[in-house]
C-alpha cells in the first residue's frame, strides 16, 4: 500500500485488490474515496479525521495520485470519481465496489 502526507492529510492507494479491499474495510465513513470512472483503478482514501469537506487542491492532488498509480497514467485526461467511503459497498469479489453516490468526477 502507498501512502503519502499531503497538506496535513494522508492518502493512501491501494496496489491490488487485496490491498483495495483492506483500504475500504479499515476507512471511516467520512473519509473520501476515489477511482476512475468506468476503468479498473487503484482505491485511493483520504483519510478525514474531521469529517468536515476537504479543500479542492488535497482531492485534486489526491486524483491525480490516482491516475498516476492506474494502468491509465498516459491517457492525457481521464475522469476520477470522488465520494465518501459511506457511499461504496464493498461486493463478494475481491477489490470491486459498488457505489451509491458520486459526490463529483474531476478530470484530470
Amino acid at each position: 500500500m502507498l501512502e503519502e502526507q499531503f497538506r496535513g492529510y494522508i492518502i493512501q492507494i491501494g496496489k491490488d485488490e487485496n490491498e483495495n479491499d483492506e483500504l475500504i474495510a479499515k476507512a471511516s465513513p467520512e473519509d473520501y474515496w476515489l477511482h476512475l470512472s468506468n476503468a479498473p483503478s487503484p482505491h485511493c482514501i483520504i483519510i478525514n479525521p474531521s469529517g468536515k469537506r476537504i479543500h479542492n487542491k488535497i482531492v485534486k492532488h489526491a486524483a491525480y495520485l490516482t491516475k498516476k498509480h492506474s494502468k491509465h497514467a498516459s491517457i492525457s485526461k481521464i475522469d476520477i470519481d470522488v465520494t465518501r467511503i459511506k457511499f461504496i459497498k464493498k461486493t463478494n469479489k475481491k477489490g470491486l465496489v459498488t457505489v451509491t453516490n458520486i459526490i463529483r468526477t474531476i478530470n484530470i
